[in-house]
């Protein structure tokens, strides 16, 4: 695996989600595309999940794989985990602050 180019395409999905993201705030596109929210989410836990097997993969010694565990386990349960935080932030922001 080329290291340099994952990470590449990681930086550019993450700008990708960023411009979305942007785009929705400034057009209001979270309030007029219901599943405009769902895309963005999406593409966010993508980038999450590839970020984790990034990292993962750059622990291993040599040739030496990570364990088929961590391989498709430790992406899911990081996905799962900040799902379930930002989660808990946007239904907090939408209940004590707005």
């Amino acid at each position: 695996m080329d290291r340099k180019k994952t990470f590449a395409q990681l930086a550019a999905l993450l700008y990708v989600v960023l411009g979305l993201h942007a785009a929705a705030l400034y057009f209001f596109l979270y309030w007029n595309l219901w599943w405009y929210d769902i895309a963005v989410h999406a593409l966010m836990g993508l980038w999450i999940g590839g970020m984790t097997l990034f990292v993962f993969s750059g622990r291993a010694r040599g040739d030496e794989a990570p364990p088929s565990l961590v391989r498709f386990g430790a992406p899911i349960v990081t996905v799962l985990f900040f799902g379930l935080l930002w989660e808990t932030f946007e239904w907090n922001l939408d209940h004590f602050v707005i």
